[in-house]
């Protein structure tokens, strides 16, 4: 929780509720970004997180937006065709 916000150095605005005996962290925001820009490997890893969390949070919204604008729409229900078809370019 909290990615964007760090990565856009905005306030967090999620309301998070744990079940009792949780463990959590909380980071000051300031010191991780210290942190991070004196040690790349961490910076590298921690970024690798976040974007996958991130893809999964927008692939879960069932919207992706390409450079023009374009949207591409989850299937409706399993087995519908996609509304759009996309074409992997292989190098």
């Amino acid at each position: 929780m909290g990615e964007i916000a760090f990565l856009l150095s905005r306030p967090a605005t999620a309301t998070v509720i744990l079940e009792p005996g949780s463990v959590y962290f909380v980071w000051n925001t300031k010191a991780l970004h210290r942190l991070l820009h004196t040690k790349p490997t961490l910076s590298t890893a921690l970024s690798a997180v976040m974007n996958k969390k991130l893809a999964q949070k927008v692939a879960g919204a069932g919207v992706l937006m390409n450079a023009i604008g374009l949207d591409y729409r989850a299937p409706l229900a399993c087995g519908d065709p996609p509304l759009y078809r996309l074409k992997v370019l292989k190098f």
